[in-house]
C-alpha cells in the first residue's frame, strides 16, 4: 500500500462511478472468461483511515472517519480501461487530501472466485495456472455527474476512539517476536499470560474449537508518537456453538464481552478475537463430526491459516483495520500461536511481540478480571 499526499481532481471517477470487470487469461494469454465484479471497498477504506490516524496525530483528537473516494489507477502502459490497482482518497485536517494506493492483488479473491467458476464450466483445468486483469469502465451517465456528488464526506464516530499514551520502549524491554515483520503493519504487543490462558482453554476444549475476545488499547508511543496495539487480556467466549472445525459466537457472547470490558473500566477496546484449531483431533479423521476440515493441503494442518469461515467472521464482526485474529494450533504434544489481521484491506499472517507480562496487578484487579470472565 502506497500512501502519499495528493490534490483533489474533479475529473477522477470514484469507485461508485465505475463498472469493474475482471478478466481471466491462461498462460498463453488467451482470454478464458470475464465477469463484472463488485469489490468490497470497506476494508480498504478502513485501512486508509487507520493509516491516516497513524500518520497525522491531530486526527486522533478529531476521531473523524471518512468514507473517502475510490478511483481506478489506470495502467501506465496499457492505459484505460486496464488498471494497476485502485486509490482511496481521504481528507486531511489542513484541507488537503491524502491518497492510499491499493495493488492489483486487492482483487485476487474475486479473480480466484471467477477462476473456480470457469473450472466448473470446463474452461480451465483444475489446478491450471492463470493470470488476471482488472478493468474499470465509466458507469453510463457518470460523466455528467457533478463533482460534489462524489466528493469527500466525513462522518464523526458516535464514540471517540480512545488512544492511550504508553512507553513502547519499556514495554518491549524483554520482548521476543513471532512471525515475519512486514513494513507498514500496525505493531502488536501481546503479554505471554494471554497466550498461556488461550492455550490452557484450547487444550481443555479437546477435540472441538473454542475461542474468545482480545481486548486492549490503541496507543501512541510517548517517545516517537507511533501508533501500536497492546493486548491487555482475553475474555473467553461463553455460550458458543462449537464443533471440530467451526466456532459460532452467539449474541450472548457479545453481551458478556461488552459487560466484561465495562466492569474492567480501563478504557479498553475490542481488539479482536482468538480461536483454536484442534489439529490433533483433525488428524484422527478427515471429517470429524461429519464436517469437512478446510486447511492448506500442500502444507498440512500444521500451517497457520484462516479458513474461509474464519475470514467471513473476521470481515463481518472484526472489520476495523486494527482488529486482530489469534489462532491457537493444538497438536498432540505442542501448542502454537499465530496472529492474523488486516493488511491493505485483506487478512494476512501478522508479526507480533510477546512480552513477559504487564505491570503487576493488585488483588482487587485480579478479582475484577475473574468476575468479568464469569459474567
Amino acid at each position: 500500500m502506497t500512501t502519499h499526499p495528493t490534490t483533489a481532481s474533479s475529473s477522477a471517477s470514484s469507485g461508485g462511478d465505475c463498472v469493474w470487470v475482471v478478466e481471466i487469461l491462461n498462460l498463453q494469454g488467451a482470454n478464458v472468461g470475464q465477469a463484472k465484479i463488485d469489490p468490497d471497498w470497506a476494508p480498504a477504506i478502513e485501512a486508509a483511515n487507520l493509516d491516516r490516524l497513524r500518520r497525522f496525530p491531530p486526527i486522533s483528537a478529531l476521531c473523524a472517519y471518512s468514507r473517502g473516494v475510490i478511483e481506478p489507477l489506470y495502467h501506465a502502459a496499457a492505459r484505460a480501461p486496464f488498471t494497476s490497482g485502485a486509490r482511496v482518497t481521504l481528507p486531511l485536517p489542513d484541507g488537503d487530501v491524502m491518497a492510499v494506493d491499493l495493488p492489483l492483488e486487492y482483487f485476487g479473491d474475486l479473480a480466484q472466485a471467477l477462476a473456480n467458476q470457469l473450472v466448473r464450466m470446463g474452461k480451465l483445468s483444475p489446478g491450471e495456472e492463470f493470470r488476471y486483469l482488472v478493468c474499470a469502465y465509466p458507469r453510463p451517465g457518470s460523466e455528467d455527474a457533478q463533482p460534489s456528488s462524489r466528493g469527500l464526506s466525513v462522518e464523526e464516530l458516535e464514540q471517540p476512539l480512545p488512544i492511550a499514551a504508553l512507553d513502547r520502549r519499556s514495554l518491549l524491554a524483554e520482548a521476543r517476536t513471532s512471525g515475519s515483520f512486514t513494513p507498514g503493519d500496525l505493531e502488536v504487543i501481546i503479554p505471554e499470560s494471554v497466550l498461556v490462558e488461550t492455550g490452557v482453554l484450547s487444550r481443555g476444549a479437546r477435540d472441538v474449537e473454542t475461542g474468545g475476545f482480545l481486548i486492549g488499547n490503541l496507543a501512541r508511543d510517548i517517545e516517537t508518537g507511533n501508533l501500536f496495539a497492546l493486548v491487555t487480556a482475553q475474555i473467553p467466549a461463553q455460550n458458543t456453538v462449537a464443533a471440530a472445525a467451526r466456532l459460532t459466537f452467539t449474541p450472548d457472547c457479545w453481551t458478556a464481552a461488552s459487560a466484561a470490558i465495562s466492569i474492567r473500566n480501563r478504557g479498553e477496546l475490542m481488539l479482536g478475537w482468538w480461536h483454536s484449531h484442534p489439529v490433533a483431533a483433525w488428524a484422527v479423521s478427515d471429517q470429524p463430526s461429519g464436517e469437512a476440515v478446510e486447511f492448506p493441503q500442500s502444507h498440512g494442518t500444521h500451517t497457520p491459516f484462516f479458513s474461509s469461515m474464519d475470514c467471513h467472521l473476521h470481515r463481518v464482526c472484526f472489520s476495523r483495520a486494527y482488529h486482530l485474529g489469534l489462532v491457537v494450533t493444538v497438536d498432540t504434544d505442542a501448542l502454537n500461536w499465530s496472529l492474523f489481521g488486516w493488511r491493505q484491506g485483506w487478512i494476512q499472517h501478522r508479526h507480533y511481540h510477546i512480552i513477559p507480562d504487564l505491570l503487576p496487578t493488585e488483588e482487587e484487579d485480579q478479582k475484577e478480571l475473574e468476575d468479568a470472565r464469569v459474567s
